[in-house]
């Protein structure tokens, strides 16, 4: 079948090659007019190196990434932090995103016609094809559409709906800072909770910078960086460990510091006619969840599994693929933003919030493994 791919990031790039290597045209697309670059951290646990494995991108995983370190688990308290446990995630690697996705974003233009600067403008649906409008004018016919353009996808607002009706927003903030390691002292993985927010801190691998990534219910009010520094500041800065953290985020060049929403794509279907979702543009987790590589890369080994079972009835493969990947996927949401919010939440109703999410775990647990039958 001859398919366009929208979306040059990791789900759209590992869905390409696995459908290019099973003898589909492919092309991918995006509206960025540079490789993916910059980025913070991404977590492979064992599924998401199989997964890498499997497209014969091993190499790049081992070039890039290193062991995670265990991980501390501290209670954050106005008396200080406590240490709770401390996880060890065997077999788990780090790697900072800009460099995989932009090594894998390589790889696949060596196989696949890869044009960037290359913007979606609309798409026209037929019963046998579908037409892909660009934004310079040009217009081409496909068999089918692959919409990997991330949680604000426009291949899902032309074809399924405004983001308004997907994206699940709970009102927390995320902040992401760059801070030297060499002044913190120490190279294990941390996570902190209480009340009110939460945080995680996670060296990078070639050791001269961590990650400080703090996450707190901000609700619906308009959001300044330095405010949000100074709040995290104040809640870290207790106990010897927690004034290290506040003075490198008093350091912090506030130009660089990215605020991000809470976000989790929640649909009920991820096709349209010829048209299927697959990554964060049908089923975003939240980075913080920490499966988000995972998800990608199931969902592009699922889906191209799924075409190449189903040819040219897209919408069989479409199903499939969805009954495959939306239980687990459903489960790593309800569990991410269950957590979150009844271990963060700073007012009563936002831990409620929480407890219902995690209500869902027990039934997207039975279908998890009603699907794996």
């Amino acid at each position: 079948m001859k398919i366009l791919v929208v979306g040059a990031g990791l789900a759209g790039c590992t869905t390409a090659l696995h459908l290019r290597r099973s003898g589909h045209d492919v092309t991918v697309v995006d509206a960025i007019t540079e490789p993916y670059r910059g980025g913070y951290m991404l977590q492979l646990d064992q599924s998401a190196q199989r997964f890498m494995q499997d497209l014969e991108l091993g190499d790049l995983m081992e070039k890039f990434s290193v062991p995670a370190p265990d991980i501390a688990v501290l209670r954050t308290s106005a008396r200080g932090h406590k240490t709770m446990t401390t996880l060890d995630p065997k077999g788990y690697r780090l790697v900072r995103r800009g460099d995989l996705i932009g090594a894998i974003g390589e790889r696949t233009a060596a196989e696949v016609p890869l044009r960037l600067g290359r913007e979606l403008a609309g798409i026209e649906q037929h019963l046998d094809h579908i037409v892909a409008h660009f934004a310079n004018g040009d217009a081409q016919r496909y068999d089918l559409l692959l919409g990997a353009d991330g949680v604000r996808s426009t291949v899902r607002r032309l074809t399924l709906g405004p983001d308004e009706e997907f994206v699940y927003d709970n009102g927390w903030t995320n902040v992401w800072v760059n801070v030297p390691l060499e002044a913190l002292g120490q190279d294990r993985s941390e996570i902190y909770y209480g009340k009110g927010m939460g945080a995680y801190f996670f060296p990078y691998p070639d050791g001269d910078q961590a990650l400080f990534l703090a996450v707190m219910p901000t609700g619906s009010r308009p959001v300044h960086t330095s405010d949000l520094i100074a709040e995290v500041r104040h809640r870290m800065n207790v106990g010897s460990r927690g004034f290290l953290i506040a003075s490198a985020l008093a350091d912090a060049d506030l130009d660089a510091v990215r605020l991000t929403r809470f976000a989790q794509v929640r649909m009920p279907r991820w096709h349209a006619g010829r048209v299927v979702l697959v990554g964060d543009a049908a089923y975003c987790v939240d980075p913080l969840s920490g499966v988000g590589t995972t998800a990608s890369l199931l969902g592009a080994a699922r889906l191209s599994q799924a075409v190449n079972t189903h040819g040219a009835d897209v919408n069989a493969a479409a199903r499939e693929y969805t009954a495959r990947v939306a239980p687990r996927v459903r489960l790593w949401q309800h569990t991410t933003a269950g957590l979150l919010e009844s271990v963060t939440g700073s007012r009563a109703s936002q831990r409620l919030q929480g407890t219902s999410q995690l209500a869902h775990i027990v039934t997207d647990l039975t279908r998890v493994g009603l699907g794996r039958r």
